[in-house]
């Protein structure tokens, strides 16, 4: 699969915000105070199985992780989390 864009929606962003899938962090783009972009780079989505997305803050708060679903063949991946949303359409 190719890479894709992960948009990441929630709260309290600012720009120096980082996505991170399994604890790596993705090149991170701030939009908003509610909305950051991630790329998601093909060795990540390479095989078929799970990972974790959280958001790391500057200083004492950070997102809880949130599982991600990884089919290559599938290309259109959605989570809901607890005041967040992550999803792409691809």
């Amino acid at each position: 699969a190719p890479p894709f864009t992960l948009t990441v929606t929630g709260a309290g962003f600012v720009s120096q915000s980082t996505v991170q899938l399994n604890g790596q962090a993705l090149s991170t783009t701030f939009v908003a105070t509610n909305q950051l972009t991630a790329t998601v780079p093909t060795a990540a989505i390479a095989s078929a199985g799970s990972g974790n997305v959280s958001v790391v803050n500057p200083g004492p708060v950070n997102s809880n992780a949130v599982p991600l679903l990884i089919n290559p063949a599938i290309t259109f991946i959605t989570q809901a989390l607890p005041n967040a949303i992550v999803s792409t359409p691809y």
